[in-house]
C-alpha cells in the first residue's frame, strides 16, 4: 500500500472516529447519517423514520388556563423508551439529543411576542431522588437555542405530589390542584410558555397556568417534548389539531385572529 493510500485510510479511520455516535433508540454505535446528534450521541437515520412526528402546521386545544399546546412527537416507539431512559435512569445528556427536535420544530413558530418560558417545576423530593429536572434541561436548551427567556424561577411547586402516569384522570387533575404558585413580581403582565416533557391529559400545564393566571400573568401556552394522542387515552382533555401561529414574513400575517 502506498503512503498515499496509507494516510487516506488514517485520515478516514480519523472521519469515522469523529462522527461516531451512540443511538439513543437502537442503543448502536454507527458512523451512520443521523438528524439529530449532539456531542457523541444522537438518534440514527433509521430510528428517526419510525418517530411518531405531529402535524407541524397545528396545535393541540388548550384548557381553561392555556391557550393552546404544541409538541413535535407522540408519546410511543422507541423514542419513547429513550425518553423513559432520560427520564429516570441518570442520563441528563439525552436533554441534548432531544433539544435538537425540539429546536427543529419551534423555531419554525411564531413565538415572538411572548415574554419568556416556565419549565414545570419538580417538588424538592423529586429533585433528589432524580438529580435533576429534565423538563427544565430541555426548556433551558431550547430558549437558549431559540432567544427565548427563561424563567425556571418564575414557578414553584408547593407540595409534592404522586406521579401521574400511575393515575386516571379525576385522579391526576386533585393531584396537582393547587401544586404550584407564581411570583408575582415575574410573571405580572407577561404572555409566558410553560414547558413540560409530556402532556398526556394536561392537567399539570393547566395547574400551572392557573397559578400564573392567580399572580398576574396576561396569557399561556404550553409546549411539550411529547403529547399523548387523544384515541390512546381516553380520558384526554386535548383534541385533534387546531391552527396555531407559523412563522411567516410578515408577523401580522402570522397571529391569531
Amino acid at each position: 500500500m502506498g503512503l498515499y493510500n496509507i494516510i487516506s485510510s488514517l485520515l478516514k479511520a480519523a472521519a469515522d472516529r469523529s462522527r461516531r455516535y451512540y443511538c439513543i433508540c437502537c442503543c448502536k454505535t454507527t458512523t451512520r447519517y443521523s438528524p439529530y446528534s449532539s456531542g457523541g450521541l444522537g438518534i440514527c437515520e433509521e430510528c428517526a423514520k419510525e418517530i411518531a412526528f405531529t402535524d407541524g402546521c397545528s396545535s393541540f386545544e388548550g384548557t381553561n388556563n392555556v391557550g393552546y399546546i404544541c409538541s413535535p412527537m407522540f408519546y410511543k416507539g422507541r423514542i419513547r423508551d429513550a425518553f423513559l431512559k432520560y427520564k429516570f435512569n441518570d442520563n441528563p445528556a439525552y436533554a441534548a439529543v432531544f433539544s435538537e427536535i425540539l429546536v427543529n420544530y419551534f423555531e419554525n413558530i411564531d413565538y415572538e411576542d411572548f415574554d419568556m418560558m416556565v419549565p414545570v417545576p419538580l417538588s424538592e423530593q423529586r429533585y433528589l431522588e432524580r438529580g435533576y429536572n429534565q423538563a427544565e434541561l430541555l426548556s433551558e436548551r431550547l430558549c437558549s437555542r431559540l432567544s427565548i427567556v427563561h424563567e425556571p424561577q418564575a414557578l414553584v411547586r408547593v407540595r409534592h405530589t404522586e406521579a401521574q402516569s400511575g393515575l386516571r384522570g379525576h385522579e391526576r387533575s386533585s393531584n396537582v390542584k393547587n401544586a404550584f404558585a407564581a411570583k408575582t413580581e415575574l410573571v405580572a403582565g407577561k404572555r409566558i410558555i410553560i414547558f413540560d416533557d409530556i402532556i398526556t391529559t394536561g392537567n399539570t400545564v393547566e395547574a400551572c397556568a392557573e397559578a400564573l393566571k392567580n399572580a398576574g400573568a396576561e396569557y399561556v401556552i404550553a409546549w411539550s417534548l411529547f403529547i399523548v394522542a387523544p384515541k390512546n387515552h381516553p380520558e384526554q382533555i386535548l383534541r385533534p389539531p387546531l391552527p396555531h401561529r407559523v412563522k411567516t414574513k410578515n408577523k401580522e400575517d402570522g397571529k391569531r385572529g
